[in-house]
């Protein structure tokens, strides 16, 4: 314990793809397999605690939070399936401004990419890679990028300033 209050860490550290896969996190909480996050991360955590794979999940009659907040600026959501989707954005909106979709012409283009890779990631050093050997065949029956990335983001795609390689809250 660090100043009375205890070290913080997400409850699970993976990728949540179904309604199941979200119940399962839920029941392993509240049977106790599984904590539930006491509190929101301070400034100083953050950096640390919100990347991709964390998941937090709280009780909010024992924790009285009401509203997760994690210092990231996300997009308005969407809905895909049972999920509310967010993206993280690359600057906050203006203060007082309404949350408009940019229009058509002002959007960045989808860039293609190799499925499963929606969001090309870098090592230590800056360098890009990719789980998978560049010239690789995957045959004709391959899904288009688009489709990989809007199974994972919905109609959150070109209609916001989003942060490349940017992290997906659902």
């Amino acid at each position: 314990m660090a100043g009375g209050t205890a070290v913080l860490e997400p409850t699970y550290h993976g990728y949540v793809a179904t309604t199941q896969d979200a119940l399962i996190l839920f029941e392993a909480c509240l049977t106790g397999v599984l904590p539930h996050v006491p509190r929101r991360p301070h400034d100083r955590e953050r950096n640390h605690l919100v990347r991709s794979g964390s998941v937090f999940i709280y009780e909010e009659n024992t924790s009285g939070i009401k509203r997760w907040t994690d210092g990231v600026t996300w997009s308005p959501s969407r809905i895909l399936g049972n999920f509310l989707v967010y993206r993280e954005l690359d600057k906050p909106f203006p203060p007082g401004e309404k949350k408009r979709a940019m229009k058509k012409g002002n959007r960045r283009p989808v860039q293609a990419s190799r499925p499963g890779e929606p969001y090309p990631r870098s090592d230590s050093n800056g360098q890009s890679y990719s789980p998978t050997t560049p010239g690789s065949n995957f045959g004709g029956d391959r899904p288009q990028q688009s489709d990989v990335e809007r199974a994972l983001v919905g109609s959150l795609v070109d209609s916001y300033g989003f942060k490349d390689s940017g992290l997906v809250k659902k």
